[in-house]
């Protein structure tokens, strides 16, 4: 019988079942994009439809607003001038799209392949 105040975990191997699920999550999934070529630094990305219209472009001036000290708030780089926080509310939330400004400019599409995999490693914690 457990107290009520016992803090003591129930299922000790969770957090380690947790781990190897995210783990195995994110393995496939770059085995996966291995298998088609989409490897860090290779000529196959993950900048298709929409990743290379908008979001290629989005991670980028999320670079801009954290290293150059852009507006936050407002940004000039679309015609006549947009709200940024939209854009960022709506499409770069994520905590781990930080990830994206470890690499260089030039590098954004291993930032986001890295990005995608830490997702997914996550999702399949959960």
């Amino acid at each position: 019988m457990s107290r009520s105040g016992d803090t003591k975990n129930k299922y000790p191997g969770t957090a380690g079942i947790m781990m190897i699920a995210g783990l195995l999550s994110s393995g496939l999934l770059a085995l996966s994009f291995a298998l088609r070529g989409i490897t860090p630094g290779s000529d196959h990305t993950l900048l298709m439809f929409d990743m290379n219209e908008q979001f290629a472009a989005f991670y980028a001036s999320l670079r801009y607003v954290f290293r150059n000290g852009n507006n936050f708030f407002y940004s000039w780089s679309e015609g006549l001038g947009g709200n940024y926080i939209g854009l960022y509310a709506y499409y770069l939330a994520s905590p781990l799209s930080l990830l994206t400004l470890l690499w260089p400019l030039e590098s954004l599409p291993t930032g986001i392949y890295g990005m995608v995999l830490a997702k997914t490693g996550l999702c399949g914690a959960g």
